[in-house]
């Protein structure tokens, strides 16, 4: 089956979405000449093919690929789920300025995730910002265990004059985050304080990411602002409905980019071999019939 590529643009964005896991694949920023500039990740396969994936019904990952519910064993894709290769459908609309895209359990998702949903992403662009809403229905008889996120990359830095430790993320008030320690890709059930600078301030280097994602929790105000050299935001992330910061890059080769991920929902515990998926860490148990609702925005200041 073929996939679609949908766009949606106002006066200062333009964002293109496939039906492929209704990823983004890119968004642009028109400068006055008309020369395009990507504010997305582009996908180099160098580095890392994805560019804005969405995560469902795991974050992370799960020992061995497999879990287990009411005494059975489920295979399921991993890291991240299924999601990423789903085919979604474009609902009609006349808004050029808003799309959305659905899909439903079927024969394959059931058979890694037992649970029949209803799942719906909508892109909507407001002036530079643009929202990425989540609406998640439980259409089955039993309660559905869920994790969700979002897993966009983001070139860094913008300015080819700049380098990559030129750059820092900023929170927009003083923080004290917890780094949910990691245990190679697993999590360790430990935690530490993770130092800012000034409160508020990581300065980027690549050797951060030498063992995975960097992940941050106990931020009270969730907005945080990627910054150039002079301390500048070209985009400021509000992730207020997630529980999770994620930092991420692959360690290998210094890639120009920075994936920052809103997590509800988080990997296996190293010291689990299979998990009952309902104790796994930061899973949303949704009652049937209800719908779970979620989003975030995306500002775009650059240039």
């Amino acid at each position: 089956m073929k996939e679609l590529t949908h766009h949606i643009e106002n006066n200062i964005l333009r964002v293109a979405a496939t039906t492929l896991g209704a990823e983004l694949l890119s968004v642009q920023k028109l400068l006055s000449d008309g020369t395009p500039v990507d504010l997305l990740w582009i996908g180099d396969e160098k580095y890392w093919k994805g560019r804005a994936p969405i995560l469902f019904p795991i974050v992370g990952r799960v020992k061995n690929g497999v879990y287990r519910y009411r005494g059975k064993t489920y295979s399921i894709d991993c890291p991240h789920g299924f999601l990423q290769s789903a085919r979604f459908t474009r609902e009609e609309t006349s808004n050029a300025s808003r799309m959305a895209f659905t899909v439903e359990s079927n024969e394959t998702t059931l058979s890694q995730y037992p649970f029949p949903f209803r799942f719906r992403v909508e892109y909507s662009l407001h002036k530079n910002t643009l929202r990425v809403g989540f609406d998640i229905a439980n259409t089955g008889a039993e309660p559905m265990p869920f994790s969700l996120g979002y897993h966009p990359g983001f070139p860094v830095p913008m300015e080819p004059s700049e380098k990559f430790e030129d750059c820092s993320l900023r929170f927009e008030n003083d923080e004290t985050p917890l780094q949910l320690l990691l245990d190679g890709v697993w999590m360790s059930g430990k935690s530490a304080p993770f130092p800012l600078v000034g409160h508020r301030t990581i300065p980027l280097q690549h050797n951060l990411f030498a063992n995975d994602a960097i992940i941050l929790d106990s931020v009270q105000k969730k907005i945080v602002s990627l910054c150039n050299s002079h301390h500048e935001p070209y985009l400021t992330l509000d992730y207020s409905d997630f529980r999770s910061l994620a930092l991420w890059q692959p360690p290998e080769r210094e890639p120009p980019f920075l994936c920052l991920e809103s997590w509800n929902g988080l990997p296996d515990e190293t010291n689990v071999d299979v998990a009952d998926i309902l104790l796994k860490p930061g899973m949303i148990l949704l009652a049937p019939g209800q719908c779970y609702t979620a989003a975030l925005s995306l500002q775009f200041h650059y240039p």
